[in-house]
């Protein structure tokens, strides 16, 4: 039996599609599954543009080889979508909208009693709430002293009690109706604004709806005086305008040998002018554009020397710099340090804790053990740190080692799960225990525990 793991859901067909070389992921926000049947489930994950992305990790074919430092292919299609080049797998993918109009919904204040008669926050609303006090005591007093001796000086306590209570409440009920009326006009006028905007900017939307797949001169400049012609709210169509760029720059990798680097990126400057997308949010999506263009080449094992120079020429034509993408140039090293290696050639390291007869080390690192503390049990993950954790992946086991040592023999190891986003590797056991642990190297540790796992119970080489 094969298992399968599943992303966050499973397909919307129930079915599962076997895609060959060549062959394309017809959605642009995709979870991919790979299988491999000698190993435990190992898994990396990341949120890109389009939706999120999450790949098994295999080995890594040396840096300098695969196939090939001259195929300069990007494994990302015309419509943001994963590309396949390489081996077969078993894919998974689903669509996620590409925006919305985004206007503030017109906000209802409460007309409960209390918002009638509530004091102001001022002096007057202390006065007020004081002398509303006093005629409480007074009225209560008045009423015990009728009730015990009664008297005509009780009925004036009381009297005088509920005029202090009911002169302050009806100032102030007075108050809050004009106020109430005002704010009312405001929010009629706010109103019909909005109602304008929003049929100004629906019919903008529908324009920037056509961009990703027609963004030649001439459609710019149409869109350009169609902006400029009308006040539409940035915020109502920032979403969709970040969508309409992102699917340009897209649609642009069709002519990427033709353009070059410099011409893909010159595309999308003018895309942003003609859709007004301010220069933070222009920089926000050549960020994603970026982002997807890596992870899709790190997921399909196609990240080698030549793919390196051409990103970082892209990078630099989008006006990027390694700060930027700091995420990306560290996953980048990290798959580089994996490339070729197999259980016959792991590394081997110092460890900084005793070790058993004959048991090597491969991977020392240091960060952080983590602990969930989110209430419920299906809820998001919320993270504490649990104490400074030493990780040490062996020969024979996985040790984590905060004021004690846990000990993980390497073949309880169940999953291992990166998600790169929080630099957080997640490893389970089938017990079930799970332990989470921020790392510097998260995919990197994460795949020398699964390599390990493939050695034989006595190491080549010791006798």
């Amino acid at each position: 039996m094969i298992p399968i793991s599943v992303g966050s859901s499973a397909p919307p067909s129930g079915e599962w599609q076997l895609l060959g070389a060549a062959r394309e992921v017809p959605v642009p926000a995709l979870v991919i599954i790979l299988l491999s049947l000698d190993r435990m489930a190992f898994y990396v994950s990341r949120k890109l543009s389009r939706g999120p992305i999450r790949f098994s990790v295999d080995h890594r074919r040396p840096w300098n080889a695969g196939d090939g430092v001259d195929d300069l292919r990007l494994s990302t299609g015309t419509d943001g979508q994963f590309l396949r080049l390489g081996d077969e797998g078993l894919y998974f993918s689903e669509s996620v909208e590409r925006g919305e109009l985004q206007l503030e919904p017109i906000e209802h204040e409460s007309t409960s009693l209390w918002s009638w008669i509530r004091p102001e926050r001022n002096l007057a609303g202390v006065l007020s709430a004081t002398s509303i006090a006093i005629g409480l005591v007074l009225t209560f007093l008045g009423i015990a002293v009728l009730m015990s001796k009664g008297g005509a000086a009780a009925i004036f306590e009381i009297a005088v009690g509920l005029a202090l209570i009911i002169a302050p409440v009806t100032i102030t009920a007075q108050k809050n109706r004009i106020r109430r009326a005002r704010e009312e006009k405001e929010r009629e006028e706010r109103r019909a604004i909005e109602e304008r905007n929003r049929e100004i900017a629906g019919e903008f939307a529908e324009q920037l709806k056509t961009i990703p797949e027609k963004h030649d001169p001439t459609t710019l400049n149409d869109l350009r005086a169609e902006r400029a012609s009308k006040e539409i709210p940035y915020d109502a169509v920032s979403l969709l305008a970040r969508a309409a760029v992102l699917g340009a720059a897209f649609d642009s990798l069709r002519h990427y040998e033709a353009a070059g680097p410099r011409g893909i990126a010159s595309g999308i400057d003018e895309v942003s002018n003609a859709v007004g997308l301010n220069p933070d949010d222009t920089m926000q999506t050549k960020i994603g554009f970026f982002q997807t263009l890596v992870w899709h080449l790190l997921a399909d094992d196609r990240m080698h020397e030549g793919q390196e120079r051409r990103l970082t020429e892209l990078r630099e034509a989008l006006g990027l710099q390694p700060a930027d993408v700091e995420k990306e140039t560290r996953a980048i090293r990290e798959f580089q340090h994996l490339r070729g290696v197999r259980a016959d050639s792991l590394p081997v390291t110092d460890a900084t804790v005793p070790l058993k007869f004959q048991e090597i080390c491969f991977e020392s690192t240091i960060g952080k053990l983590l602990r969930n503390v989110a209430r419920r049990r299906r809820a998001a993950p919320v993270w504490r740190e649990a104490g400074d954790a030493s990780v040490h992946v062996t020969s024979k086991r996985t040790l984590i080692t905060t004021k004690k040592t846990i000990d993980i023999p390497r073949a309880d190891l169940f999953e291992l799960e990166v998600d790169y986003d929080r630099g957080i590797l997640s490893m389970s056991t089938g017990e079930p225990k799970r332990y989470d642990l921020e790392l510097p190297e998260p995919i990197f540790t994460a795949a020398i525990a699964d390599i390990s796992r493939k050695l034989r119970d006595k190491p080549a080489g010791l006798v």
